[in-house]
């Protein structure tokens, strides 16, 4: 009998040893396999040494050992790919052994920090500055390697990073660097803040392009600096604590962002107030170069060096301290009222000298001085909090001003606006969006309408008015006549006809932008829907339900696109802001509520589970909102088996705690359904005569099923207009249940009809 053979961890470790560790000049291709083995295996954790049937005490030490000594022969290579496997293995030895780390720390941290100073390529440094500030970090809560590991080595490694500074390709990787030694060991970064801070400032003027992560880097790093605290001004030989520089710093970044908005804003008339002219004490922020003194270099410079500052300022807002700092509201608000008080209809200055074509020139690029100041704002409402609201009145009429400048303007500078909104109503809730909600709820309809639909008039929508520019309004008049299905048929393909016929002049709303207007609309209605005017609820609920039924209708609006509209997205968005109109009491809830759950039932057969998860979600407030004394509702429909010959019925019924209820049987054969007929009571002929003045009632119901299902869609939002109006009028809830059996699917006609009853 063949003997079973088991491999254990150090026969693993001993194989990747022997087979692809030997030669130095091949070991840099198998070094992702050997990470992925020793990774997926752990064969460097140390309770692999404790002995057992099939590993004998010591011999996973003895393979230890053998990787340590392979491992520094590795990093004092002649082969570059030998050396940067070395330290591949160095850094992922001390993320799974804590006994080998302890053993050869020393070692590893002498080898790597003379490799720094050595000339290797940039993959070699990477992972070495990478490695080193790995160990570097591990050694921050030992205090028996701070003496022979910390103390001594930290001081060259800044030194030695520091000097890499030239490389663009490492700037990431040494910021990022930096930035971790300061917090873990401020003490001992003291004596590099200078050159740290000034490798920071330099990238940050805007004359050089950089890529985004670069800089954001390096504005993290800026705000970090404050760890190790700083010189007193007024008295040199004293320090000052971390928080106090932390204020220091704050206000030095917005006295260099308004030196920045004053060559900006040098060709409109801007208000006396705003103008400020403020002296630093930064020599590195105030040392910036001039920009150049022709404008066609001179403005991009600027807008690249506010942005850069901008991101300094939210790194700062946004870095953590160990105490309390105080917080310069009203600078951080004057500077944002400076910015957003510039626009585009901002007179130019009838000073002398004054060229017109910089004025067009700044124009041209206010929207990116706006979308660094949308993200200052955002980042100051998340961290101010309650601070700001002594300041709410003055930040409404920013928000106003930002929301009607916004108009026409681009999908970036319009999302941005929208996120600044929405931070604005987490913030102050209620109140705030009381004082906005006129311009804000013009701006959500006009970015939700229908392509057909230019301007969305709510006093119409919410009053069930005609619009003569209204493609509903057109089929509403063709749709209710009473003739053959020749017209109605005419009056549906005049009506898809309009749907797909396009102004060419017409802008389409990007889903970005779309997506945006109904996260904010429904958070507006989850804050403060009850107080929102009936007019303005009434169209954006009717708006909603229109993308709705055309998305569950498969209608593009943009035919001329391939690219579908309703996507993942903006389905889960729009059930989203469905479901927060659902759950938000209104005027016109009782004629939302049945309508809701048809969609929501139809939303279930979405492909997408996401979507149905939400559909899911939404029918359970819906049956929460709906009466309290009605059973749920029934979501799955099925068809009962015919009884065989002899079988008696079960009798199905219930008890709750508001009384017994039967569920009814449901007519599956014929032959049921003539037994019905035969035990009929006296009052048929008045059923019957009910049942007709209902025919007459709803002859829009009965549409043959060939017809487009744009038809259904606009018949559906017109009957949701007048169930608006009439509701709003007067409370009447028969008018309300037969409006609404109008607009829902068959089998939900018949549950509210059984209701009536």
């Amino acid at each position: 009998m063949a003997a079973v053979v088991q491999a254990t961890p150090a026969n693993l470790l001993d194989s990747l040893i022997r087979r692809y560790l030997k030669d130095d000049l091949t070991v840099r291709d198998y070094v992702p396999f050997v990470l992925d083995t020793i990774t997926h295996h752990r064969l460097l954790h140390d309770r692999n040494d404790q002995p057992s049937a099939q590993q004998p005490a010591g011999q996973q030490s003895t393979q230890h050992r053998i990787w340590a000594q392979r491992l520094r022969s590795l990093l004092e290579s002649q082969q570059p790919g030998a050396r940067f496997a070395g330290v591949c293995f160095v850094r992922i030895t001390a993320q799974q052994s804590a006994s080998m780390f302890t053993d050869h720390v020393r070692t590893w941290v002498t080898l790597l920090v003379g490799m720094l100073s050595k000339h290797e390529s940039t993959a070699n440094l990477e992972a070495i500055i990478n490695t080193l500030s790995e160990l570097f970090a591990k050694t921050a809560r030992r205090p028996d390697l701070k003496s022979d590991v910390t103390s001594k080595y930290l001081p060259d490694f800044h030194n030695h990073v520091l000097n890499h500074k030239d490389k663009k390709e490492l700037l990431p990787t040494i910021y990022k660097a930096l930035t971790q030694s300061v917090k873990l060991f401020p003490t001992t970064f003291r004596l590099a803040v200078d050159r740290t801070e000034a490798l920071c400032v330099a990238y940050m003027d805007g004359r050089f392009d950089m890529e985004p992560e670069v800089i954001k880097a390096a504005a993290t790093c800026f705000a970090a600096l404050h760890s190790a605290g700083g010189k007193n001004p007024n008295h040199p030989t004293e320090r000052i604590t971390p928080s106090e520089q932390w204020r220091s710093n704050l206000q030095e970044v917005i006295r260099a962002m308004h030196r920045c908005l004053n060559e900006l804003f040098i060709t409109v008339d801007e208000d006396k107030a705003d103008q400020t002219e403020m002296a630093g004490r930064n020599r590195y922020l105030t040392s910036m170069p001039a920009p150049s003194k022709d404008a066609v270099e001179r403005y991009p410079q600027l807008f690249a060096r506010f942005a850069s500052l901008s991101k300094v300022l939210i790194a700062c807002l946004t870095c953590p301290t160990k105490e309390a700092v105080h917080l310069p509201l009203n600078n951080l608000v004057a500077l944002l009222t400076r910015v957003y008080n510039t626009n585009a209809k901002t007179p130019m200055s009838d000073a002398r000298g004054i060229d017109q074509q910089e004025y067009f020139i700044l124009i041209a690029g206010i929207s990116s001085v706006h979308l660094s100041a949308n993200e200052v704002l955002k980042t100051l409402l998340a961290t101010a909090q309650d601070h700001l609201v002594r300041h709410m009145s003055h930040l409404a009429s920013i928000a106003i001003k930002s929301i009607r400048h916004s108009s026409g303007a681009s999908s970036i500078l319009k999302s941005s606006t929208y996120s600044v909104i929405e931070s604005f109503i987490q913030a102050f809730g209620i109140p705030f969006v009381n004082m906005v909600q006129v311009p804000l709820m013009t701006a959500l309809l006009e970015d939700l309408r229908m392509p057909s639909a230019r301007v969305v008039n709510a006093l119409e929508i919410g009053a069930g008015g005609s619009n003569p520019n209204s493609r509903a309004n057109n089929h509403t008049n063709t749709t209710k006549h009473k003739g053959g299905a020749g017209k109605n048929r005419r009056g549906v393909n005049n009506n898809n006809a309009n749907l797909s016929a396009l102004n060419p002049l017409e802008e389409i709303v990007s889903a970005q932008v779309f997506t945006a207007a109904l996260d904010i609309l429904s958070l507006v209605l989850t804050t403060s829907g009850p107080n929102l005017s009936p007019h303005a609820r009434a169209a954006a609920d009717t708006l909603v339900v229109t993308h709705l039924l055309n998305s569950q209708h498969h209608v593009n609006p943009i035919e001329q696109s391939e690219t579908p509209f309703y996507t993942t997205m903006v389905r889960a968005q729009l059930y989203k802001a469905l479901t927060a109109s659902v759950s938000s009491p209104g005027e016109t809830q009782s004629s939302l509520v049945p309508l809701s759950v048809g969609i929501f039932k139809a939303g279930l057969s979405d492909p997408e589970k996401f979507v149905r998860d939400n559909c899911t979600t939404a029918l359970t407030i819906c049956d929460l909102v709906m009466h309290s004394r009605l059973p749920p509702m029934q979501r799955a429909r099925t068809i009962a088996k015919p009884l065989a010959r002899g079988e008696k019925p079960v009798q199905e019924a219930g008890t709750t705690l508001f009384g017994s209820f039967e569920v009814a049987e449901a007519k599956s054969t014929k032959a049921q359904a003539e037994e019905e007929d035969d035990g009929e009571s006296e009052n048929e002929g008045e059923e019957e005569e009910e049942e007709e003045e209902e025919d007459d009632e709803d002859v829009e119901m009965e549409q043959p099923k060939e017809e487009v299902p744009a038809a259904t869609t606009t018949a559906t939002m017109t009957a949701f207009k007048a169930a608006g109006a009439a509701s709003a009028v007067v409370q009447s809830p028969a008018a309300t249940v037969a409006t609404t059996a109008t607009i829902t699917t068959s089998s939900t006609i018949l549950a509210h009809k059984e209701d009536d009853k």
